[in-house]
């Protein structure tokens, strides 16, 4: 499609302001000077093609190679695509959707001579890692100190993007090596093409091209032949080709060559050689009417000069470390910078060069202290060139052996950019210092939040972590910060894909788009592309689903990626879904911490496992570290306090069929009062940093649905209301839904929606400072939801409100659904005959819980078909079975099935298509002994106290046939699930039922909501404390409780010392109590174990309070020896567990503090301790009666 105003390509765009935001358009492509725009509504395809079959496309991942001559003989050249600009113009662009604009200025190569010089293979990777920092973007910043010392030598104040187009005709190119196959060649460039195209001629031609490069074909004969010209004018692609009479003996050869090249969007021009002596060439005329002539620009103002300097340095930034990383040049060397231009003075030049390699010294310097390598970067600018200096060309070539060039290229499509793999070495070293210089050169920030400096350092240590950390802390800085440093790509399992398009566009504001995120929405065409642009070393960042994962096509693409790539990382963004989803819809979240160590391993080497979440109960946080196998204490990072003072809590109560009235009323009249503006300020879109809220809805459909809400809010407040949820309300086209969506997020995030009605998959992760409420339609079903939705607002950390509208319609009914000892089948009962003008906000809650689990039977007859499947050949060693879900079945189901049946270690693994709902699965053929272990270990990581009970009940099932075996093993453990984590559910809603009830007795509901809230994420112990001072027996049990947390009716472990900080934050409540009570036996024990479990511990604190508490046990407290020598093997075991050295020290001293026969080998065959502490006391005891019988010997003689 051409603009029908200028003639120019139109392209694709959506709109980002204005009256049509969110709509998509077709813009010409010389905006800004052309504005003119069509309505793509008018014509629906993505892609259009104009008369010459020029493609049209937005899709920025088909990437191609990029195969030319290089411009003199012996020398190597390298593709880059990185524009440095200032912050305030890359934010400017970007919100103005613009970036477009400036991409052509973005892409350059790079001639550097051949060499067969040897680099240290260290010094190699630092230099590839900086490259791929470099070309984080097409348009990217340079640091901070940097863009101010640009801007106080040229006297910038305001910097924009005016006169930005500046930066394709600032170079006099005199001297342009033309690398052209013949005389004829190099004058038609003299005499024609550079009168044609004007002064920035050497920018926009490219000679010698590889037609591989330029189209898509599978013919050898054709890809390998190379075209006399490509130019690139205006987003004008013309192919040029000189013909001698040669070219008469292959005609159709040739017109076959034209033909794919006008297919793929080429125009060609074929001149034969008498054409260029004829004055009035009509082929000649044609092709010079297609071009335009630039004018050559002597005079600069100080902004173009300000934007010539930030591209300059970027591109020799690059350009040094590729020639350092092939080692054309080294760290020694001295290098004069040769930039032909009437903007800058040779002064200025040496300036710009010397701070460009003054800051590549720094990020050099801070890359080799976290490798640990102590190299040093010694290059320095000279005046003027001699014999064994390095000459650094802008454009033009110069005579000196030692020459490199640097060139703009005007090219249509993306390419691969030239780094090489980085993956030989792992960082060592996590120094502060120079992860802040990085962090400061990428996001402008100076000082890491609580938590993140401690995560980073367990990812560059390249150890499983689990980070908890409240909603605006900067989770998702950890792994985009560590994704450029590290070596290999980090891979980002996200939940949803509001949240993926979101920080994409986040980190395109940061001028950072080396990243992809693949989900099923887009076309097959797209996804292809999005996968081969993964396997590029440029990549750091690739979003994913968990579902993906299971898929066998992208597990075959990761084993291609793997050849020259690795993945460090593997980062579970909102990873509370591990456990809330697992169990309920989204299966596929249940496999993903073993699927993440076998998808992603390379050379038996596996990725860390990175999971954030802004909330996660201590239950959530059980399941979801056994479901991702991280056990280790010191893997969990939480913060000092999960309360965050800028939200303001209250409560409201209705009954259901007056919500909406209320929430109106709380929009127009509460919130306005609360703000202290007037309704009209408060409801303005227009206003500069409005008002915006968020009202979250338990569904999509149904009364109390989002469009519905939406609805009668836009009615009611007579403004525009959003509606967004993960799945098309109904009567919506499902297949137009996610561009609606997506464009309804947009409008939100850039304040054209003011107020957004949403489910809770616009709850997560959406980075939005300005949301100043969120309102829930009715509690949510769990504490962790509530916090985490609530959470969206506030994020400047300026005041904002959360409102609760509560509906409990039928308290006693509701009393009794509640209750862990109501069965599943009585709510189920109850819900299947609930009229839906008496549900309320509990009833509602359950009617999706029983949804997720169907019951126990029901699972089973899922079960016994995928059984049946795994039986059904007659070949005992078949491993691979394949089953598929007919339409209108529950995909879900049968995967959930599956999965079970990987619990118990029946099936290995399993891969999907869900394009064809075809499941294949790996068949273990395991022992049955086997398969009751995994059971045992399945239920060990909920609750241990249970494993005794449930191996007595899978050891009485060992006899009968396989097939009945497996069946009565699934029973047993959906019993324990639904036992488990069904109860556990309702009790989640029960405790969010408690907050409403609770809040809403007291005048001060902010402070009850967030007592409770609080009181259920952090570990507080001041209760306790007071229970274990005035507990008979010093409160060992108490302590034993404290320490460990306590288990609820449905087994759950709840509170307890879950990381460092909690162990820190008992140290210091213990320490101020045994100031009045400094004997007491349980705080000092208390006191050894928490010094023990903060992150630093003094050793002979520990020692001192442990013998202290055994001392004043037996001499203050008349502790029974029995009863002290069981609690202090608990204590043992703790210590041993931490650290098993201090163990060992204790153990030779508790001796003679007990008045004991054979202490020793009490020790050794106590049921308390662990296996591996029982050998160090056996052979103390072995020793000592060793002694004994020696001494009885000797005495005897």
């Amino acid at each position: 499609m051409v603009c029908p105003k200028c003639g120019n390509p139109m392209v694709e765009r959506i709109a980002r302001r204005g009256k049509n935001i969110g709509n998509e358009f077709w813009g010409c492509s010389n905006y800004p000077k052309c504005k003119h725009a069509i309505d793509i509504r008018n014509g629906k395809e993505s892609k259009k093609t104009n008369k010459d079959n020029t493609i049209i496309s937005k899709n920025i991942y088909q990437i191609k190679p990029l195969f030319v001559r290089p411009k003199t003989l012996n020398h190597e050249v390298y593709f880059f695509n990185s524009l440095g600009v200032s912050e305030s113009v890359l934010r400017e662009l970007a919100f103005n959707e613009s970036l477009e604009m400036i991409y052509p200025y973005s892409k350059f190569r790079i001639d550097i001579k051949s060499t067969q010089s040897k680099v240290d293979p260290k010094r190699r990777q630092i230099y590839s890692l900086l490259l791929r920092l470099l070309n984080r973007g097409r348009v990217t910043i340079n640091s901070l100190e940097l863009e101010k010392r640009l801007q106080r030598k040229w006297e910038i104040n305001k910097c924009n993007s005016n006169t930005i187009e500046i930066l394709d005709n600032f170079i006099d190119f005199s001297n342009v090596e033309k690398s052209v196959d013949s005389e004829l060649e190099k004058n038609f460039i003299d005499l024609f093409l550079k009168e044609m195209i004007g002064s920035n001629w050497a920018s926009h031609v490219l000679t010698q091209v590889e037609i591989s490069s330029l189209i898509e074909s599978n013919d050898f004969d054709l890809t390998s032949q190379r075209v006399d010209f490509l130019v690139n004018v205006n987003n004008k692609n013309i192919v040029i080709e000189l013909d001698g009479e040669e070219h008469l003996l292959h005609l159709d050869k040739d017109r076959k060559r034209d033909q794919a090249l006008k297919n793929a969007g080429y125009q060609v021009f074929r001149i034969k050689n008498e054409e260029l002596n004829k004055a009035d060439s009509e082929i000649l005329t044609k092709l010079k009417n297609e071009l335009k002539v630039t004018s050559k620009v002597s005079v600069f103002t100080k902004l173009q000069k300000y934007h010539i300097a930030m591209k300059v340095v970027h591109q020799l930034q690059i350009t040094l470390l590729k020639a350092l990383e092939q080692g054309s040049i080294v760290e020694t060397d001295a290098i004069n910078i040769n930039l032909q231009t009437d903007a800058f003075s040779k002064e200025e030049i040496n300036y710009i060069s010397r701070i460009a390699i003054g800051k590549l010294k720094e990020l050099f310097g801070a890359y080799s202290e976290i490798y640990d390598f102590k190299f040093e970067l010694c290059l320095n600018i000279i005046s003027n060139s001699n014999e064994d200096s390095v000459e650094i060309s802008f454009g033009n070539s110069v005579s000196t052996t030692k020459q490199i060039i640097i060139s703009d290229i005007a090219f249509r499509d993306n390419y691969f950019c030239d780094i090489n793999s980085f993956d030989a070495f792992s960082p060592k070293r996590s120094d502060e210092e120079s992860l802040k210089l990085i962090m400061n050169y990428i996001y402008r920030f100076t000082i890491f939040q609580e938590g993140q400096f401690e995560t980073i350092q367990r990812v560059i240590d390249k150890k499983d972590s689990i980070v908890l950390l409240p909603t605006g802390s900067g989770k998702s800085l950890i792994y985009q910060l560590t994704s450029l440093i590290i070596p290999g790509q980090t891979i980002v399992v996200s939940p949803i894909t509001s949240l993926m398009d979101d920080q994409l566009d986040n980190l395109l504001i940061k001028g950072i788009d080396n990243t992809v995120a693949i989900y099923s929405v887009f076309d097959k065409a797209t996804r292809d592309a999005k996968l081969n642009w993964m396997k590029s070393n440029n990549v750091s960042l690739v979003y994913l689903s968990p579902e993906r994962l299971q898929m066998k096509s992208f597990r075959d693409e990761v084993k291609a990626q793997l050849v020259n790539n690795s993945v460090f990382t593997v980062a579970i963004d909102e990873a509370h879904c591990v456990s809330e989803w697992g169990h309920d819809f989204r299966t596929a979240y249940l496999n993903i911490g073993k699927n993440a160590r076998t998808v992603f391993m390379k050379n038996n080497e596996v990725p860390l496992i990175l999971a954030l979440t802004g909330t996660a109960s201590t239950a959530v946080l059980k399941d979801v570290q056994r479901e991702i196998s991280i056990t280790d204490f010191d893997a969990i990072i939480t913060p000092q306090t999960f309360d965050r003072k800028e939200l303001i809590f209250s409560i409201l109560s209705t009954s259901s069929d007056s919500k909406s009235i209320l929430v109106s009323q709380v929009i127009k009249t509460t919130l306005p009062q609360n703000f202290g503006v007037s309704t009209n300020k408060f409801l303005n879109s227009e206003m500069r940093n409005p008002y915006c809220g968020i009202v979250f809805c338990p569904h999509v459909n149904g009364d109390y649905g989002v469009f519905p809400v939406s609805q009668d809010l836009s009615k009611t407040l007579r403004t525009t209301v959003g509606f967004y949820a993960g799945s098309a309300p109904k009567n919506f086209d499902k297949h137009k839904w996610n561009s609606v969506k997506k464009n309804t997020a947009i409008k939100f995030k850039r304040d054209h929606l003011k107020l957004l009605v949403a489910t809770k998959a616009f709850g997560m992760g959406i980075d939005k400072p300005n949301i100043r409420y969120t309102i829930h339609y009715g509690i949510p079903g769990s504490i962790e939801s509530f916090y985490q939705e609530a959470g969206r607002a506030g994020r400047d950390r300026s005041d904002a409100h959360c409102v609760i509208v509560f509906s409990n319609d039928n308290e006693r009914r509701n009393n009794h659904l509640l209750d862990v000892n109501t069965s599943l089948d009585e709510i189920k009962d109850y819900i299947k005959d609930l009229k839906r003008d008496n549900a309320d906000d509990i009833s509602r809650m359950l009617f999706f819980h029983v949804g997720s689990f169907r019951g126990i039977d029901e699972e089973l007859n899922e079960i016994e078909k995928v059984v049946e499947v795994l039986f059904s050949s007659q070949d005992n060693n078949q491993t691979f079975f394949t089953i598929t879900t007919k339409r209108g079945e529950a995909r879900n189901d049968l995967e959930k099935a599956i999965q079970r049946l990987v619990v118990l270690g029946i099936i290995n693994d399993y891969t999907v298509d869900y394009s064809s709902n075809e499941y294949i699965m790996a068949f273990a053929h395991s022992d049955r002994k086997i398969v009751i272990e995994k059971f045992c270990a399945y239920v060990r990581g909920y609750n241990e106290g249970r494993v005794k009970s449930e191996k007595l009940k899978a050891e009485k099932l060992l006899d009968g046939n396989d097939k009945n075996f497996i069946m009565h093993m699934s029973r047993v453990l959906l019993e324990f699930i639904y036992d488990t984590i069904e109860r556990g559910r309702r009790r989640g809603i029960r405790e969010m039922v408690q907050l409403s009830q609770a809040a809403l007795k007291t005048e001060d509901k902010d402070k009850v909501i967030r007592e409770r809230v609080v009181r259920y994420f952090e570990s507080t112990f001041s209760e306790l404390i007071t229970e274990i001072l005035n507990t008979k027996d010093a409160g060992f049990p108490k302590v034993i409780e404290l320490f460990e947390g306590d288990v609820n009716e449905v087994g759950e472990r709840i509170g307890g010392i879950k990381s460092h900080n909690d162990a820190a934050e008992l140290r210091g409540q213990v320490s101020r109590e045994l100031e009045s009570t400094p004997d007491h036996p349980g705080l000092l024990f208390l006191r050894s174990m928490s010094e023990l479990y903060s992150k630093e511990y003094d050793e002979k604190a520990v020692m001192d309070d442990f013998i202290a508490g055994i001392k004043f046990s037996k001499e203050n407290y008349s502790i029974g020896e029995d009863t002290l020598l069981e609690f202090t093997m608990y204590v043992m075991k703790k210590i041993f567990q931490r650290n098993d050295k201090l163990y060992y020290d204790l153990v030779l001293q508790i001796e003679e503090m007990f008045e004991i026969e054979d202490l020793y080998y009490k020790l050794s065959i106590s049921d308390v301790i662990e296996d591996d502490m029982r050998d160090f006391p056996l052979l103390l005891h072995v020793d000592n009666q060793s002694a004994k019988l020696n001494y009885f010997i000797k005495g005897e003689k």
